[in-house]
């Protein structure tokens, strides 16, 4: 069959050592032709496993670690197994020092919210030493307003962080599994997306945020410009959206639009 004579063609061109980029331009767009005709093929079934790791392969020639590292565990997932060549390029890519990064985010994250509280905190404390200084002691002493103001856009901030805190904690946990070398958990999931979109709609773009900030923007300025009555738009818009995407959009996140569209 023509999908596996490509595949170990592709995988023996793969296994020098050495390739120049013009080479490399040529595997992918070979690949590029294999997802269009079979990406969506149930004839060969998690065979097509081979495709995502030739991905891999090529991913990891050409020096970009993150997504060799998303496609060669989304190999293992659609095989349903793990196999020797996944395991033996996870080895390598634990080597590179991209691997520990992506903890920072979640960490900083996770405090965002008591950070956001502390400074509300201050931010009263203030308003209350101005007014108690004699110097404004009055309410609608313009300083003390625009304080109380910012107080109040910071404590919705932080009451929005305290929401989605378990989403964060679960994302680091997956994370500090990825960064060990323990499972493949590379990517987002679905089911914590579509959770996002039933419970806070328009966050959800946010959670999606490196293919989806044109339409995170247009949603949170519209919920603003409308006093809230866009959100009833966006929930709708964020439930579809979330529910409608394979699986292998999160999984792949955030290449998944790159791969060529399939043609059957």
């Amino acid at each position: 069959m023509k999908y596996y004579d490509e595949i170990q063609h592709l995988e023996n061109a793969l296994s020098h050592s050495k390739h120049t980029d013009e080479e490399l331009s040529d595997l992918q767009l070979k690949l590029n032709n294999l997802f269009q005709v079979f990406q969506d093929d149930e004839e060969i079934g998690n065979d097509r496993y081979g495709m995502y790791q030739v991905q891999a392969m090529i991913s990891y020639r050409q020096g970009d670690y993150d997504k060799a590292r998303r496609f060669i565990d989304y190999s293992v997932e659609v095989r349903g197994e793990h196999y020797k060549l996944a395991d033996e390029l996870v080895k390598h890519l634990m080597k590179q020092d991209f691997v520990s990064k992506s903890e920072k985010k979640w960490w900083i994250l996770i405090f965002a919210p008591a950070g956001a509280l502390i400074l509300v905190a201050l931010l009263q404390i203030i308003v209350h030493f101005i007014k108690n200084t004699g110097s404004a002691s009055s309410s609608s002493n313009p300083v003390t307003s625009f304080v109380n103001i910012i107080s109040i856009l910071v404590g919705v901030v932080a009451v929005i962080l305290l929401v989605l805190l378990p989403i964060w904690i679960i994302e680091l946990s997956y994370v500090k599994k990825y960064n060990t070398g323990h499972g493949y958990t590379t990517g987002l999931r679905k089911r914590t997306g579509v959770l996002i979109s039933i419970f806070l709609a328009t966050w959800y773009w946010f959670y999606t945020y490196k293919t989806d900030s044109r339409r995170f923007w247009i949603n949170f300025l519209l919920g603003i410009f409308t006093a809230g009555y866009w959100t009833i738009v966006a929930w709708i818009w964020a439930m579809i959206s979330s529910t409608g995407r394979p699986d292998a959009f999160y999984r792949l996140y955030p290449y998944y639009d790159d791969l060529p569209k399939s043609i059957n």
